[in-house]
């Protein structure tokens, strides 16, 4: 009798552990699906970091396969950056819909001139079915107060740590002529994405150029 109720015990034990590991799995948060400008960021990720091969073969459609080789992905990428210097961040993305398709606009910085769009074309079942290069829109772009003259002042921009880890991007304003005072202002924000994003109605680090010089 006892030999029977330990039996009974261990498979009581058992089941429950069983029945037990299964709730827990069952419970598991399903992982979010990738938005169509999840992926167009990814693409953009991949190609700052000198990556083609994956991307084609698992993102792109069977059409657009035929159209280029990572080789040839390769080749424009290295264009850009000899045209527009060096991919530093990517700044927003902008998502519409055009003729049955979703248009990704993903907007990088780079170290020469600045902003470039890369517009990513997704087909239904979300593969990429076109690849273009195009410029930033930049209707919304800031517009300096009318008191502001920009002939006083020119804006370079500049980079810190060049070819370290850090590289820190920057704006730079100087006054133009000789007769130069010297006022350094610092401001500790997120880079281009506040200093330069086009959509900024109001801003700050563009109206102090043109406000200081009005001063007494």
């Amino acid at each position: 009798m006892k030999k029977k109720t330990i039996t009974l015990l261990i498979i009581s034990i058992v089941v429950g552990n069983i029945f037990f590991a299964g709730c827990v799995t069952n419970n598991e948060p399903t992982p979010p699906e990738q938005t169509d400008a999840d992926i167009a960021v990814a693409l953009v990720s991949d190609f700052a970091n000198d990556s083609f091969i994956i991307p084609y073969n698992t993102l792109f459609n069977d059409t657009l396969k035929t159209q280029t080789k990572p080789e040839q992905l390769q080749l424009i990428w290295n264009q850009i950056e000899a045209s527009y210097g060096n991919f530093t961040e990517i700044i927003s993305t902008r998502t519409t819909e055009e003729q049955g398709y979703t248009i990704v606009y993903v907007t990088s910085n780079y170290d020469k001139l600045g902003l470039l769009d890369t517009r990513v074309v997704f087909n239904y079942s979300q593969q990429i079915a076109g690849l273009q290069f195009v410029p930033t829109d930049l209707s919304d772009e800031y517009q300096p107060p009318s008191y502001a003259n920009t002939e006083n002042y020119t804006e370079y921009n500049v980079t810190v740590g060049v070819g370290t880890n850090w590289p820190l991007p920057g704006t730079l304003t100087l006054p133009n002529g000789d007769d130069r005072s010297l006022q350094l202002f610092l401001f500790r924000d997120q880079g281009q994405t506040t200093a330069m994003k086009p959509s900024a109605p109001i801003n700050h680090l563009k109206i102090l150029p043109g406000d200081l010089p009005q001063k007494e």
